[in-house]
């Protein structure tokens, strides 16, 4: 049996393309964390999270 029959033949120029695609995914994902670690302490340090949760519970 040809080992290489269950493995799909890649074009000579996907694995550069992959790894573009996995680096542009990981400084989106930084890039997101970064916004809500940000957002998260302006919304503490603005005093605005401790007033939204009161103002829901009613």
């Amino acid at each position: 049996m040809n080992p290489n029959a269950l493995s799909p033949q890649t074009p000579a120029g996907a694995p550069m393309e992959r790894r573009d695609f996995i680096v542009s995914t990981y400084k989106h994902l930084g890039v997101a964390i970064l916004a809500f670690v940000v957002l998260s302490a302006v919304l503490m340090v603005s005093g605005l999270s401790e007033v939204a949760p009161e103002k829901w519970s009613s």
